[in-house]
């Protein structure tokens, strides 16, 4: 089980590694691209923890997710999400500490990048 989500995850690497920068599309990004990555990471992380129950249920629906959102987001920094929604599903565990900090690390880290800080004013 363990092969499958690094499969799933070094897939969504490439695919995220291969965007091209100036690609005309950096306008669709913002904090919307960010949740999205950040609910295929609470997705993927969610399958993860749940193993051999029903985790191994919601993997197929958590790797299409991310799978889409690595190919459909126009840039790279948006990938940090991923590591939000990581942190809020470890929200969910006996780690709540853990995951308040890796949440917030992702949020100060994405709010950091200078075209997040204008997306809010639009």
């Amino acid at each position: 089980m363990v092969i499958l989500f690094l499969i799933v995850l070094i897939a969504a690497a490439v695919l995220v590694w291969r965007k091209r920068p100036g690609s005309g599309r950096e306008a669709e990004a913002g904090w919307r691209w960010f949740a999205a990555w950040a609910v295929a990471g609470a997705a993927m992380t969610f399958s993860f923890l749940a193993g051999f129950s029903i985790g191994l249920f919601v993997l197929p629906v958590a790797a299409a997710l991310t799978l889409w959102v690595a190919r459909a987001a126009p840039r790279r920094v948006d990938a940090i999400g991923f590591a939000a929604g990581l942190g809020a599903a470890l929200l969910l565990t006996p780690w709540p500490y853990a995951g308040l900090t890796v949440t917030g690390v992702a949020l100060a880290a994405y709010a950091a990048t200078p075209r997040a800080s204008h997306d809010l004013s639009a």
